[in-house]
């Protein structure tokens, strides 16, 4: 993700798709989705994509064992930890649209007053909440937010709290007749993390919603990308509070200060600080170049896995 992205999406989602082409396509038709970023090597395999949904970016990259990402199984998947919330000003005609791009009902569409609140899985296993936009004015920052699926919210609020600096939003997620229909007695709030925000949800097996395991043995479908001020000093406090390290902070070879950890709820998630390049890295040709430069210092390998010293993942 460039530089300038962060802003636009502190907190962002990054889904594991079996075939990059097939979800650009898909995502195209179901929610206009635009490809802003895309990198191969020279066999052609993609190492990563950017998409933009509303200008807000969604970040995708096909399956990699090594590193402990793998696609989305239908016959052993049956819930879902981790939810892609998108608001728009008419999600009724979104629903339905990805419903004839081949998406699976997973609700019905609810209506209260001007809120509207409908979920699908698409073709690829991820489960996404198609709801109204709070503020029309606001195409950025409201377009896409990660919901993650936890035993504790209120465990949840505290780790994010104490290691990002989130404040609790206790507002409604539509309006409080629309949440009372659709979430019922179920645990749920939202964490602000400069000014994005982290939608949390207690498991509940009725809406086949379930915390995700705890030590990543089946490996990771989905992270969460945070953008943070500083890199190392965020990880030390994650794995200060339970957290395991997945990859160690470093200076990337796209230019950021990144690390990876698995929290309290079993999320996988990346933190990624300010530029690390003597020049920012400020368009895909630029990034590509970067890419190129790593594939040739480490003899074009299939993955990042051990350049980048994953460790803590399943590796198929």
């Amino acid at each position: 993700m460039l530089e300038k992205d962060k802003d636009i999406a502190t907190i962002n989602p990054y889904l594991v798709v079996p075939n990059l082409d097939d979800a650009a396509a898909y995502y195209l038709e179901a929610f206009g989705a635009r490809q802003a970023e895309r990198y191969e090597d020279p066999n052609g395999k993609v190492w990563y994509a950017v998409l933009k949904v509303f200008g807000v970016p969604l970040q995708l990259m096909e399956p990699d064992l090594e590193m402990g990402l793998r696609a989305k199984d239908p016959e052993e998947d049956k819930e879902d930890h981790f939810v892609v919330a998108i608001a728009t000003t008419n999600p009724e005609s979104m629903f339905k649209r990805a419903l004839g791009a081949g998406s699976e009902q997973m609700s019905d569409f609810y209506k209260e007053g001007a809120a509207g609140h409908g979920e699908i899985r698409d073709p690829f296993g991820h489960r996404w909440i198609v709801g109204t936009r709070q503020n029309p004015k606001d195409r950025r920052t409201a377009a896409l937010a990660p919901q993650v699926v936890v035993e504790n919210v209120a465990d949840y609020v505290k780790f994010v709290s104490d290691v990002f600096g989130a404040k609790e939003s206790r507002g409604p997620l539509l309006n409080r007749a629309l949440d009372r229909r659709v979430l019922g007695d179920v645990p749920y709030t939202s964490a602000k993390i400069r000014g994005a925000s982290l939608q949390i949800t207690a498991a509940n097996a009725g809406r086949r919603l379930g915390a995700a395991p705890r030590d990543g043995a089946k490996g990771d479908t989905f992270m969460v990308t945070v953008a943070v001020d500083d890199v190392d000093t965020t990880f030390d406090r994650a794995l200060a509070r339970g957290a395991t390290a997945i990859v160690e902070p470093q200076d990337a070879y796209w230019g950021d200060r990144y690390g990876e950890f698995r929290d309290l709820a079993g999320l996988r998630v990346a933190c990624c600080g300010p530029t690390t390049l003597a020049e920012e890295v400020v368009d895909p040709p630029a990034l590509q170049k970067e890419l190129d430069n790593f594939l040739d210092i480490h003899g074009m390998p299939s993955s990042p896995a051990e350049a980048v010293n994953v460790q803590n993942v399943n590796a198929g």
